[in-house]
Formats: structure tokens, C-alpha cells, sequence
């Protein structure tokens, strides 16, 4: 199975039986669809002041993308200079408070406020679900080393070194460095790249995806907020959440709902889950992982 589940609970059994089936149902029946439309009465928690602000237009990688004032994530420094595209996004996973920061692929200008905000709030995973280019455009600056012998440095206050790279089947982990100059202090990443997914659309197969966050969550062992981050941070991001929140769930023997999960994501970050596809891409990893838990 892709995950684990408490024997004898509701993943288990008849009642794994009927919520397959039920599930399956409702995937046939075109019922996500119709779910992914109602999303769009959603109204803007707030109006996005500082990401507007002329200041910061030069920071966000897409000027309709921006994030809520009330959830942006700032970085020490003076007022005027604590912007970066990004949002803290907190669901409750049963007892647990799963912490996420969700933010655009790192623009040039703005790599450094990226390592910069990973460094402040104590980061320890970063997944990357976009190339740095897909079909000929840039979707992500390369905002980390490539090679173990020539680290990268930010503007006197960070340097960003490569440790190691291993390359899996659908996905590339880097462990990474990060010392602060002024302090000399380090700390050390793990930067995974999942590179499966394709241009347009959704992976073919959920199964590898599945894999990817349940590895991601293996990793994310402290109260650390996890980040993740495409182009936009708002499609992929939203979908590898989504996935990632409904899995917790199912390993907690608590129901989960794709809909109200999304609805959640909604009000902290704006427009996570961009297309219908990635919408009913939830749906079938959750399947997915049903059918896995059906054929132990």
C-alpha cells in the first residue's frame, strides 16, 4: 500500500470497500467538476495591498498571482522590504497543525528574499513541483547550486551550498546547505524536485506523486513549515497539498474532503487548484491510494 492505515479502521475492510466504491462514483458521476466551479464564489479574503504595492510588482512572478495580506509571509528588515510571494498555509489534520509556506517559483531578483525567508523560519524541506523550464519557457529561476564544488552567494548574508544529489525515477532530491554569514551558523535542507509532472495537465498516473508526498511528509518531522512551491505556487502547489492533507487524514483514520480541504487553501493563499484537471487529480490519487490499501 502507498500509505499506512490503522487495522481494522475505516481504511480497512468493508467500509475500505464502500469507500472506494462511493468514491469511484463520484468521480464517474462528473461531481468534482461541478464542485471545481462552485470554487469560484470563493471571495478574496483581502486586497493583496503589499503585493500590489509598486515597490514589489518587479517581485511577483505573475501580476495577477499575489498574496493576502492577512497570511503573507515577512522578512525581518525594514517594512518597506519585508515582501516575497508567498503564504503561510495551516490545515488541521486531526490533532495535528500541518504548516506549509506556499510561494511562486524564485524570480532572480528574488532568490535571495527565498533563501532568506527558508533560513527564518527554520525550514527543512522544500518541495519543487515545476522544471526551472518546461516547453521553452522559464517557470523557475535555478535558485540553487548545481554542483557541490561552487556554492552560491547571496549578497554577503547567505551562501547556499550543495551537499548532495540523488536522482530518483520521478523526482530529485539536493541536500542543501545554508550558512549565515554574519553568524556562521548553517543549516541543512532537503530540496525535492518532483519532475513528473507535465507541462499541461496532470501526471498521467497519480501513483508517483502519492509516493512523492508521502515521502515529503516522511522527511517533515518537526513543527517546521514545509514549503512548496511551482511557478505560480498556486496550481501544482494547491494539488500537492490537497493530496498531501487528505493523506495524513487517512493514516489518522479520519475522513477526509478533497472540497472543504481546497475551500481551506482558498482563504489563506487565492486561487489554489487553478484547472478542473488538478481539481479531479486529488480525487483519483486519493483512489489511488484506496485501491493500495485494498490489495494488502
Amino acid at each position: 500500500p502507498l500509505i499506512n492505515v490503522r487495522p481494522g479502521g475505516r481504511y480497512a475492510g468493508h467500509r475500505l470497500k464502500m469507500l472506494t466504491g462511493a468514491l469511484q462514483t463520484k468521480l464517474d458521476s462528473g461531481m468534482p467538476e461541478e464542485e471545481f466551479k462552485d470554487l469560484r464564489e470563493i471571495k478574496p479574503t483581502d486586497g493583496c495591498d503589499s503585493g500590489k504595492n509598486q515597490a514589489n510588482t518587479d517581485k511577483n512572478r505573475y501580476r495577477n498571482v499575489l498574496p493576502y495580506e492577512a497570511t503573507r509571509v515577512r522578512l525581518s528588515g525594514s517594512s518597506g522590504e519585508d515582501y516575497i510571494n508567498a503564504n503561510h498555509i495551516r490545515v488541521l489534520v486531526d490533532d495535528d497543525t500541518y504548516h506549509y509556506i506556499a510561494t511562486q517559483g524564485p524570480l532572480p531578483n528574488t532568490t535571495k528574499d527565498f533563501w532568506q525567508m527558508i533560513w527564518e523560519q527554520g525550514v527543512e524541506v522544500v518541495a519543487m513541483v515545476t522544471l526551472d523550464k518546461e516547453g521553452g519557457k522559464v517557470k523557475c529561476h535555478r535558485y540553487w547550486p548545481d554542483n557541490t564544488n561552487q556554492p552560491l552567494k547571496l549578497g554577503g548574508r547567505f551562501e547556499v551550498s550543495l551537499l548532495k544529489q540523488t536522482n530518483y525515477d520521478s523526482f530529485v532530491q539536493r541536500d542543501i546547505a545554508v550558512k549565515h554569514l554574519q553568524s556562521g551558523k548553517s543549516i541543512e535542507i532537503a530540496h525535492l524536485n518532483f519532475v513528473k509532472w507535465p507541462d499541461h495537465g496532470v501526471p498521467r498516473s497519480p501513483v508517483e506523486m502519492v509516493q512523492f508526498v508521502a515521502y515529503m511528509r516522511s522527511l517533515a518531522t518537526s513543527q517546521a513549515p514545509v514549503v512548496v512551491h511551482c511557478s505560480a505556487g498556486i496550481g501544482r502547489t494547491g494539488a500537492l497539498i490537497a493530496v498531501d492533507v487528505a493523506l495524513g487524514l487517512m493514516e489518522r483514520d479520519k475522513p477526509f474532503d478533497i472540497n472543504q480541504t481546497i475551500r481551506d487553501l482558498r482563504e489563506q493563499r487565492q486561487g489554489m487548484i487553478q484547472t478542473k484537471d488538478q481539481y479531479i487529480f486529488c480525487y483519483k490519487a486519493c483512489l489511488e491510494v484506496l485501491k493500495s490499501l485494498a490489495q494488502r
